[in-house]
């Protein structure tokens, strides 16, 4: 854990970046409800370049909205805080060496003068705690060790750089100097840190630099991420707040997939591959049950970086071909291109769609001739013949009585439980989400 005095360095790939600016959101929920667990959290590895990323970059958004600058602060403070309680005697003394090296860097480099006030307060405090005999006193135990009351060492800064103790009289003000005891040693650290985010955000408002950056488009979606949080939204996925499926449950949930997502599902497993057609399809399928633009990243990548089996109709690979696919899922999202917002295709569109001779997609039900369909059909239902010629005889007249009549004997398996209605279906999507409400009030 540092003070984030430097930025990070190098690249970062932009939707990684979303992860990471969502992540560390929803860690500021879990502080606001009292519950907190770092090992939840990859993004939040103290002073890893991905964790200062967060910071940074919320830093930033808490510039142009008010109502977020408060709640950047206050959570902030309290992931220190939280930190700071963790803490034994050696990561204390990297907590502090860390915080000393930056700050003479910064004060050497000659840069943020505005700031050289409470940098120069940071080398007093930080040189006096990193003594040993300083270290020793705070973390030994029992009377020689630091209590409360306790002054044997006491820190002298100026009042305003803590003004919550001076606020509380929890310390004696002299000659404008707060004495702050080395009991409270975390306490003056927090004050120490929220004096500098304060500074340091007012210092951001006025430079020259930020409006450039805030207009940059590639960050308007992080911009939406921090406005569904001071909204009081989900932000583990802005895309569709009622989401289902995820890249871990993907294959759990496939059973309550339509037969034509299905059909793809068991292809991609079968293969690792998709053709360009089906591939679009499934991800909009995906993307509209509610899986985020991060877990559909994660799932083609893990699919694609898989080897191809001879049967596949497609020879590409992420190795290859990944900035080609994360191009295309994050254009699916609205984040590229025409950033137009795609939805999954119709049932009317996919009982319609022309098939080329690589494509294995469309409705099955209307597309598959009597012996494929039933092939399919047998590896879903095994222990159901007769329920299957009967959907065989009706998707000839209607494919959309045969996609019914398929939910109902889904429904049936899971539950025990008879379910004869006659359900209406406008697309895949649609499909799901009425199996899914449906099994909901069984349960």
């Amino acid at each position: 854990m540092t003070f984030y005095l430097k930025p990070p360095r190098g690249n970062l790939n932009l939707y990684i970046l979303e992860d990471c600016i969502r992540e560390r959101l929803l860690c500021y929920n879990y502080l606001k409800n009292g519950s907190f667990d770092l090992t939840n959290f990859q993004y939040l590895v103290e002073d890893s370049s991905l964790d200062r990323t967060g910071h940074f970059i919320l830093r930033l958004m808490a510039c142009c909205n008010h109502t977020f600058e408060y709640d950047f602060v206050q959570k902030e403070l309290k992931l220190l805080e939280v930190r700071l309680i963790s803490y034994d005697m050696g990561d204390v003394k990297i907590f502090l060496k860390r915080i000393l090296k930056h700050t003479r860097e910064i004060i050497s480099d000659n840069r943020n003068k505005d700031l050289f006030d409470i940098f120069f307060v940071f080398l007093k405090v930080i040189c006096l705690m990193l003594s040993n005999v300083f270290l020793k006193h705070i973390f030994a135990i029992g009377r020689n060790g630091c209590f409360i009351g306790c002054n044997l060492f006491v820190i002298e800064v100026p009042y305003y750089f803590c003004l919550s103790m001076t606020a509380n009289r929890v310390v004696i003000i002299k000659n404008g100097l707060a004495q702050v005891p080395c009991t409270l040693w975390k306490d003056l650290l927090l004050g120490l840190y929220f004096t500098y985010l304060k500074k340091v955000l007012k210092c951001l408002k006025y430079s020259g630099y930020i409006t450039c950056t805030l207009e940059d488009s590639r960050i308007q979606n992080i911009f939406q991420l921090v406005k569904n949080y001071t909204s009081g939204k989900n932000v583990r996925t802005m895309e569709n707040e009622s989401s289902f499926i995820n890249f871990n449950n993907i294959s759990n949930e496939s059973k309550f997939f339509p037969l034509c997502m299905q059909n793809l599902f068991k292809v991609l497993e079968r293969t690792n591959r998709l053709c360009y057609n089906d591939r679009f399809d499934f991800s909009l399928y995906m993307k509209t049950i509610g899986m985020s633009m991060s877990d559909s990243l994660k799932f083609w990548e893990n699919t694609y970086s898989k080897e191809c089996s001879t049967s596949s109709r497609c020879s590409h690979s992420w190795q290859k071909n990944g900035k080609r696919y994360i191009y295309g899922i994050r254009h699916l999202y609205g984040l590229e291109g025409s950033r137009k917002d795609y939805h999954c295709r119709s049932c009317t569109f996919l009982q319609e769609r022309s098939l080329g001779a690589r494509d294995e997609g469309g409705c099955p039900f209307r597309k598959f001739d009597d012996n494929n369909l039933r092939a399919i059909l047998k590896t879903i239902f095994p222990n159901n013949p007769d329920e299957i010629e009967v959907m065989i005889y009706e998707r000839n007249n209607d494919p959309n009585v045969a996609c019914n009549l398929f939910f109902n004997i889904v429904f049936n398996i899971i539950t025990r439980k008879e379910l004869n209605q006659s359900m209406t279906f406008g697309s895949p999507a649609n499909y799901y989400f009425q199996l899914k409400k449906l099994l909901a009030k069984v349960s």
